[in-house]
């Protein structure tokens, strides 16, 4: 990776020697050593690495999902589901913040219920116009501050962005992932960057997406035991 241009190169370099005058009869005179030079090729490889990040990050994401799965199925209560949710983030973002928060029994305010990371967000409850992401059904990312608007719910911006995923359930009961990202990569460029935040807003959007999927089920099964004893 180039310091400078912010971009990786792939270097080729071949070496080609010229045959001395020994290997040339018809040239009077005493041999002369042989002169070498070489040839160098430069590939700017910066999109084909991008498309190799995304398949990792891919990867590892599928095989967290799988395990948030496994461990979601052996859950009794909606409480130990947020132990689950948090460990997987945790491992899947080592270095940023985040906070879980889910609507109340009244419907009207989403509380904090666990938090991670060195530096997590305001641990206060929020009504759900205070959060972009649910005012536009979509996870919402803001890249760096001044970049959008911020979002009700926080007193300032992340100092190196964030993004707010929804966790919409069927049963009219949503919940906000918010991250809070760590300090860039050393040596990212500015596009290098946005392109890293935008594979975790992509990765913390499926995660909701399935977490809402097993939460709903996990709710409907406890109410429908509820009703059974009751009856």
């Amino acid at each position: 990776r180039d310091p400078v241009l912010n971009r990786y190169l792939q270097v080729q370099i071949r070496p080609i020697s010229s045959a001395s005058n020994e290997d040339q009869n018809w040239v009077e005179g005493p041999a002369k050593p042989a002169e070498s030079f070489a040839v160098g090729c430069i590939h700017d490889t910066s999109n084909r690495k991008r498309a190799e990040e995304s398949a990792r990050q891919r990867n590892y994401e599928l095989a967290m999902l799988n395990q948030m799965n496994a461990f979601l199925q052996d859950c009794h209560s909606e409480e130990e589901t947020y132990q689950v949710l948090v460990s997987i983030l945790t491992q899947l973002f080592p270095t940023d913040s985040g906070h879980l928060y889910v609507l109340d029994q009244e419907l009207k305010q989403l509380e904090p219920v666990l938090s991670w990371g060195k530096q997590p967000p305001s641990s206060e409850a929020f009504g759900l116009q205070d959060c972009w992401c649910l005012s536009n059904d979509t996870s919402f990312l803001v890249p760096k501050p001044g970049d959008a608007p911020l979002c009700g719910h926080l007193k300032r911006s992340p100092d190196h962005g964030y993004v707010c995923a929804p966790i919409e359930t069927s049963d009219s009961r949503p919940g906000v992932i918010h991250l809070s990202f760590g300090p860039p990569e050393s040596g990212y460029s500015e596009q290098d960057t946005r392109h890293a935040l935008e594979l975790k807003r992509i990765s913390i959007t499926r995660i909701a997406e399935h977490y809402a999927v097993l939460l709903a089920n996990l709710r409907l099964r406890e109410t429908l035991r509820r009703e059974s004893i009751h009856d």
